[in-house]
């Protein structure tokens, strides 16, 4: 993650979020002079991780991140082929980013 020397933030501690074993991740908090902080994260799952556990974790993560309405902003390599939404894992990712409001942008 690369953040200008004149932004102000924070690491996230790892003792505020869930442990996990199936993505490697990096969460800082942006202080925000109006309203809630802004935590910005990147997350990548090795393809060779099982989905299933991904997304098992992955569940766990987002209702610590977004505690308190903070406004959150996740990047990252989740490896899954969205295309193949007859996959029950896929389709499980799916709905763990829907449930949670989240929007999905593809860069190519």
């Amino acid at each position: 993650m690369l953040i200008r020397e004149d932004v102000a933030y924070y690491p996230l501690s790892d003792t505020t979020l869930p442990v996990h074993h199936s993505y490697e991740s990096i969460f800082i908090n942006v202080p925000q002079p109006k309203g809630q902080d802004m935590i910005i994260g990147a997350i990548y799952r090795p393809s060779g991780k099982p989905l299933r556990s991904f997304n098992e974790e992955f569940a766990e993560l987002i209702p610590a991140l977004i505690k308190d309405k903070r406004k959150l902003l996740l990047m990252g390599d989740f490896n899954i082929d969205l295309i193949k939404l007859h996959n029950e894992p896929t389709q499980d990712f799916l709905n763990i980013m829907t449930s949670s409001f989240f929007r999905s942008y593809t860069s190519h």
